[in-house]
């Protein structure tokens, strides 16, 4: 690769993976900072209210960021594109709030979180602004640029909200603060995008450009919306059931296995250009591959299982206190889906290498249309626990699904995983059996017992071998990069 070309690789990815990280981190703080000086209820408020924000500030997206970054990169009228991109940002962004006031009407809300939902939903217009620059700034080999505008930022943000929740002012204020931050990080990101390379005049608007965005979005922004649904869509539902504390127990339990999803996400999005290369140039080494990537999925989805069983207890008193206890069963039900959510996401991406997307449609909508009748029949009937259990089996039917529209696309993947499954299967028996011998035993002989029994058999078994080490480091660069 050319050095000039090399440089700005890794620098985009640099850049991109510390923008990736530090914001969940961030969410991860605020919400600690809420639950130990706002109480448990607030955190529900916030809970429900992020949920729902969250949802629609991707569906507001509509994965154009994407497709900014190719088509800002290859294009000579980019000003024109760009600024037709946020006029079709900005209405999706009205379109996504006036949905949330509404949702939070028919859902019967009351009128405190009715008011938040309003306020909170101010910043989505911003959300996408930020967004759509951070594409456009990677189109341009500077967002380093970007970044620097987005951590001072975020510092900013951080001391304001430290400073107000420590004051315990109410929840719309942190609101208000949160949209006025954004607010102003996305006219500064403008501003810099507008003196670089960037005309923002409204006279470049162009209809023809603006119909060629709306036909270019791809399948793949219907795909992650829909993902998105089904992974929140337990705390919505669950806040008409339930009150505001519980709804905060169970979001607390739900933030680490965000935190799962995350890294499966960046991890199955790191492997697929080496997987789609291979499958064109060298089939035989992509089945191979493809096989040993599976394996280093499930020791490492397992591995974030047993440590999440093991700890829960210690985790949820030390981040939140102990207050929040029965986060703890929560967490480790939830824990169970780690291996299913990690091998659903790698398995989306092999739909697409293989070029079969659209059966990863036919999975999602499917459980997207199943999910709401399972949360409310077990929610309704074992509280808590069932959400849970809920959400336990969306993960392991979605990964069903997958696993069955794979096979029927390109039987020799499944066929390649069958003996690796079996051997993990009974990797996962020992596991659980020592798991229920040295259940009594002080934590750390508790993991150590079990990690040298798990790890032990993932190599005796040949799961595991040390080549995959290499494999996993190779995919952790290139993840973002990716």
């Amino acid at each position: 690769m050319n050095t000039h070309y090399k440089k700005h690789f890794l620098s985009n990815s640099f850049f991109l993976s510390l923008i990736t990280f530090i914001w969940p981190f961030y969410l991860f703080f605020l919400t600690i900072l809420i639950a130990n000086f706002l109480g448990s209820r607030a955190l529900g408020e916030y809970s429900i209210v992020s949920n729902y924000y969250s949802l629609f500030v991707n569906i507001a997206i509509m994965g154009l960021n994407v497709l900014l970054v190719r088509e800002l990169s290859v294009r000579d009228d980019g000003n024109s594109y760009f600024i037709n991109a946020v006029y079709l940002g900005m209405l999706s962004s009205l379109i996504s709030m006036a949905a949330v006031c509404f949702l939070g009407v028919i859902m019967g809300y009351s009128s405190h979180i009715k008011m938040l939902l309003f306020i909170f939903s101010l910043g989505i217009v911003f959300d996408v602004l930020i967004l759509y620059c951070q594409s456009a700034y990677l189109s341009l080999n500077k967002i380093h640029i970007f970044f620097y505008i987005f951590f001072t930022s975020l510092i900013i943000l951080t001391a304001l909200l430290t400073f107000l929740i420590i004051k315990k002012v109410d929840l719309s204020v942190i609101g208000l603060a949160i949209a006025a931050i954004k607010a102003g990080t996305a006219f500064a990101s403008l501003f810099f995008l507008h003196s670089d390379r960037f005309s923002l005049s409204p006279a470049l608007f162009n209809f023809h450009t603006f119909k060629s965005i709306i036909f270019l979005l791809p399948i793949f922004s219907i795909l992650s919306i829909i993902e998105i649904v089904i992974l929140r869509i337990d705390i919505a539902l669950l806040s008409k059931i339930l009150n505001e504390m519980d709804v905060a127990v169970y979001s607390i339990a739900k933030r680490f296995i965000f935190f799962v999803f995350l890294l499966a996400l960046n991890l199955a999005i790191g492997a697929s250009p080496l997987l789609a290369k291979k499958l064109a140039e060298e089939p035989g080494l992509f089945y191979h591959l493809e096989e040993r990537i599976t394996a280093v999925l499930l020791a490492l989805s397992a591995f974030i299982n047993i440590n999440l069983w093991i700890f829960a207890k210690p985790i949820i008193f030390l981040f939140f206190g102990k207050e929040y206890v029965q986060s703890v069963d929560i967490l480790r039900i939830l824990s169970l889906s780690c291996v299913p959510i990690f091998l659903s996401t790698y398995f989306s991406k092999l739909l697409i290498i293989v070029n079969h997307q659209k059966k990863d449609l036919y999975a999602l909508f499917l459980c997207l249309l199943l999910s709401p009748v399972l949360y409310l029949f077990l929610c309704l009937k074992y509280g808590l626990h069932g959400c849970g259990y809920a959400f336990l089996f969306m993960s392991f039917l979605l990964f069903i699904l997958r696993s069955f529209f794979i096979w029927r696309s390109d039987p020799l993947i499944i066929k390649k995983l069958r003996p690796l499954t079996a051997k993990f299967f009974f990797s996962v028996l020992f596991y659980g059996l020592t798991l229920f011998i040295v259940q009594n035993m002080s934590l750390p002989l508790q993991w150590t017992v079990v990690h040298v029994v798990f790890l032990g058999s993932l190599f005796l078994l040949q799961i595991m071998k040390i080549k995959d080490v290499d494999i996993l480091i190779h995919i952790l660069k290139k993840k973002i990069s990716s």
